[in-house]
């Protein structure tokens, strides 16, 4: 378990302090969603284990925290894969892939109101 523990501590504590943090956001998260966005969460998990092994040969200062939340900003967007490759192991099956960009809060939203207006007596704000 130390094999796995230790490495990630080491991530954590070369962390950036937070105004810097917040700075290296503004600059990575677009990137890093653009690159999510056109080559999906593979592209992500390359550019996190490139991104991590860049972080680990660069000494600290500014392009050791740009690249510790670039490989933060990778990872996230590398855990699309989990999932999927969950579900080929355990039922070898692919699941539908459900909605996207905020349909989940739409679809919740009319729901709500159907459930609303089809009880009898049912209160709804108006």
């Amino acid at each position: 378990m130390d094999a796995l523990y230790e490495p990630l501590l080491r991530f954590i504590q070369a962390r950036p302090g937070m105004p810097a943090f917040f700075a290296y956001l503004i600059v990575v998260c677009p990137a890093a969603t653009l690159l999510h966005q056109r080559g999906h969460a593979a592209a992500s998990l390359a550019a996190a284990a490139l991104c991590a092994w860049a972080l680990s040969v660069t000494p600290a200062g500014a392009l050791h925290g740009l690249l510790w939340t670039a490989t933060l900003a990778s990872a996230f967007g590398a855990l699309d894969v989990v999932p999927p490759a969950i579900r080929r192991l355990i039922g070898g099956q692919q699941a539908k892939r459900g909605p996207v960009d905020g349909q989940h809060a739409k679809m919740a939203f009319v729901e709500r109101q159907d459930v609303a207006y089809a009880v009898p007596g049912g209160e709804h704000d108006d």
